[in-house]
């Protein structure tokens, strides 16, 4: 029975017209209109990057990168994903992988169909982490997911991410919770702007 599911699976997996965003967020609007309850619930957007160690001799785009954690490099890909909780229950939104400017010795290159969903995949994965974030959120707000709260590491913060932040708070009443980075930064609250040892 495995057998006879493989190849119709393996078909859909490797077919570059297939648009797993859609599907994924087909997915999402039924399991929000499930467990989010406007009256008491507060919905969230959590974006986070995830490292996906990949080796081999004929992998598509592989580079590298660098682990801040065990200060060390590894090939492979950043997963970026952006999930949705109302506190309770917590679902995948959006994603998109990140690959490296460095790419390895063996990397290859992709010839998908442009225009089609794979091709804009790798076209995406070149981009500045910032920005697949902030495309992450926009496509979140264009498909009405309901947030209140966006939750991110300091990594992500920058002055076009806070920027669209600023808009998205001055609109639609949505929340930023984040780390700050330290350093020489300015950011502005309420009409003025503070350093790092201000907001302390």
């Amino acid at each position: 029975h495995c057998d006879s599911m493989k190849t119709p699976i393996n078909d859909m997996l490797n077919n570059p017209y297939y648009n797993w965003r859609n599907y994924l967020y087909s997915i999402d609007k039924r399991f929000i209109s499930l467990y989010f309850d406007p009256q008491h619930d507060t919905g969230s957007v959590i974006i986070d990057n995830t490292d996906k160690r990949k080796t081999g001799k004929k992998v598509q785009h592989l580079s590298w990168f660098y682990d801040h954690s065990d200060n060390s490099y590894f090939t492979g890909y950043q997963n970026i994903t952006a999930a949705w909780s109302n506190g309770r229950t917590t679902i995948p939104v959006d994603f998109e992988f990140k690959r490296g400017k460095k790419k390895t010795k063996h990397s290859t290159c992709s010839n998908y169909p442009k225009k089609s969903p794979a091709e804009q995949r790798v076209r995406f994965a070149g981009e500045k982490k910032t920005d697949i974030s902030i495309r992450m959120i926009k496509r979140a707000v264009q498909r009405a997911i309901p947030i209140k709260y966006i939750l991110w590491d300091s990594w992500f913060n920058c002055s076009s991410s806070l920027k669209y932040i600023t808009e998205l708070f001055e609109k639609k009443d949505i929340h930023l919770i984040s780390m700050l980075k330290r350093g020489n930064s300015k950011y502005k609250y309420q009409g003025k702007y503070y350093d790092i040892k201000e907001l302390s």
